[in-house]
């Protein structure tokens, strides 16, 4: 059964729909973080009182007929990037292979694809007229801690997303990024834009993901998960600060430039599906 599944899948990955669907996937990925970086920027100047995070964008998006439209392609492109995902995880469509870093990498192209999947089904939910639950970082990391060793879960949690936000940094300033699409095929002026886009980005979002890593772990040592600070609440610690505007300012452009960065990766970007076309093998992307 695995071999007739993995032979399907190559079949499916040599298809030109199913690189328009990654495509799609990662256009649809920097759409909604330039959507935060833009709400994060107008909570600041007070243009806005939507919250400056993922939820906060899709609530907004959802507010009027025309933005709904937006909401909907969203909603179908997230769940085109958590297919990608998925089929990094089980198809092994990265040729990470079975060893315990292949599957710890497999597991992880899970997760996300589990984080933005649980995104679609929230803005579907909005567009179907439902009030999914608006629990904060708060209220999550009140329910965790209630639990036997739930502070333990929730320190572990932390220093996961810490871990990530420090892998987000390195990703950036060593500039591996930039394997992630064709610069031989783009304009001088495309490949700049994508190189500076990517690195800002990837340093801002990992220095946010770091922030709200030491507040989760902040929240466990003390045991009050009034200390537990998602998205928003980063972006607010931010504003809060001597030259706060600033602060937020930097870090909004920032998730607005990793959103560009999607969109040359939607645009440019190596997917493994050619990689078998040429080959006729799983290849890494």
């Amino acid at each position: 059964m695995w071999k007739v599944f993995r032979r399907e899948t190559r079949e499916a990955l040599s298809s030109e729909w199913f690189d328009r669907l990654a495509r799609f996937g990662f256009g649809a990925k920097g759409a909604v973080f330039g959507t935060v970086g833009v709400m994060a920027v107008l909570s600041v100047l007070g243009a806005t009182g939507d919250d400056p995070d993922v939820v906060g964008a899709f609530e907004a998006l959802g507010e009027t007929p025309a933005t709904a439209v937006l909401l909907v392609v969203l909603v179908v492109g997230l769940f085109a990037y958590m297919t990608w995902r998925f089929l990094q995880a089980f198809a092994d469509v990265e040729s990470e292979g079975s060893g315990a870093r292949g599957l710890f990498k497999r597991a992880s192209y899970f997760a996300i694809g589990a984080i933005y999947g649980g995104f679609a089904i929230y803005a579907a939910a909005l567009l179907l007229g439902m009030q999914p639950g608006d629990e904060d970082a708060d209220d999550w990391t009140a329910m965790a801690l209630a639990l036997p060793g739930g502070a333990y879960a929730v320190g572990l949690f932390g220093v996961i997303v810490g871990i990530v936000g420090l892998n987000e940094i390195f990703f950036g300033v060593s500039g591996r990024y930039q394997n992630e699409y064709r610069q031989r095929r783009m304009h001088h002026v495309e490949r700049v834009a994508a190189r500076g886009a990517g690195w800002y980005g990837h340093v801002s979002r990992g220095l946010v993901y770091c922030l709200i890593g030491f507040f989760l772990v902040r929240s466990a040592i003390l045991f009050d998960p009034d200390e537990a600070h998602g998205l928003k609440e980063a972006f607010a610690t931010l504003a809060e600060q001597p030259y706060g505007i600033w602060l937020v300012g930097a870090a909004a452009v920032g998730w607005v430039a990793f959103g560009l960065y999607c969109l040359a990766i939607a645009m440019h970007g190596e997917f493994s599906n050619e990689e078998f076309s040429s080959h006729g093998g799983l290849e890494d992307a």
